[in-house]
């Protein structure tokens, strides 16, 4: 089914947002972190270039995600499709980092070898704890937990004005850029992170900490419709707040019954097991 277009105040609060965006990464002494509380604040802005057919993971982001002490992401997301998953870390490194080491040639710089180095540090770490690691996971990796897990890689840094006048150096890029270069890795530039935003529908998508065993929003954007997320995530996987429980039950799911341990379906809108009575008794009327 083609996607729908966007209606007008849609590309209105796009355009908005790609607008802030860049004035932010425009300024002179811009840094990663500069950035990141306009990220933090939108997280449809994260990049999620790689996806498998069931798209992000219940819309959820997790930023700061930790692999071990020490051992930090900036931020990281599921997707799955029927048959298997990706979990993706994600690294910033700084807009003013460059890819290449001279004006002619397609060296590597220092900073782009940097930024791979720390994936390199995550992909060790994971190769010997995947496990445990995707223990930490569990409370959201339903359903289908049993289903195999690969790791995929998204590195953001550099602007693209310091290449794209080099036929050379822009075709060297799109093979960091579309992962030709290395198969579980993608490289965008902060451009290149615009274009994604430009380009895709706009999403409502939430941002998620980990808390003791479980996990609790830290931004809770809900769904005019309800959400998958709570046909399978339980009192046991997540915590909300009183702000966050008036605001699922505006959008019409059944959070009271949730809060008792019911189980709830069609997207959080009636409990498991009642909506076929329902229709059964409205037939046989």
């Amino acid at each position: 089914m083609p996607m729908s277009r966007p209606s007008e105040e849609e590309e209105k609060t796009k355009a908005q947002l790609v607008k802030k965006y860049l004035k932010i990464l425009n300024k002179a002494d811009v840094t990663e972190m500069s950035i990141k509380p306009f990220l933090d604040a939108n997280p449809s802005f994260i990049p999620t270039p790689w996806m498998l057919n069931h798209q992000l993971h219940f819309g959820i982001i997790l930023p700061q995600f930790s692999l071990s002490v020490g051992l930090k992401t900036d931020c990281a997301y599921l997707t799955k499709s029927s048959t298997s998953w990706w979990c993706v870390l994600v690294e910033f490194e700084s807009p003013t980092s460059r890819f290449f080491t001279n004006s002619n040639g397609v060296g590597i710089h220092s900073d782009l070898t940097r930024g791979l180095n720390q994936i390199d540090a995550w992909r060790d770490y994971l190769r010997n704890h995947k496990d445990s690691f995707l223990a930490e996971l569990d409370p959201i990796r339903q359903p289908l937990n049993k289903n195999p897990v690969e790791f995929r890689y998204i590195l953001v840094m550099g602007r693209r004005s310091e290449f794209e006048n080099s036929k050379k150096k822009m075709e060297r890029y799109s093979e960091y850029e579309t992962g030709e270069r290395y198969r579980d890795v993608r490289v965008l530039t902060y451009d290149a992170v615009a274009s994604e935003f430009e380009y895709n529908r706009l999403s409502l998508r939430h941002t998620m900490k980990r808390k003791g065993t479980k996990f609790a929003f830290e931004k809770y954007n809900p769904h005019p419709h309800g959400e998958h997320l709570w046909t399978y995530m339980t009192t046991d996987h997540l915590k909300l707040t009183a702000s966050e429980i008036e605001r699922a039950r505006k959008t019409g799911v059944r959070v009271d019954e949730w809060l008792n341990g019911e189980r709830l379906s069609n997207w959080g809108r009636d409990v498991a097991g009642t909506r076929r009575k329902t229709i059964k008794r409205l037939l046989k009327k």
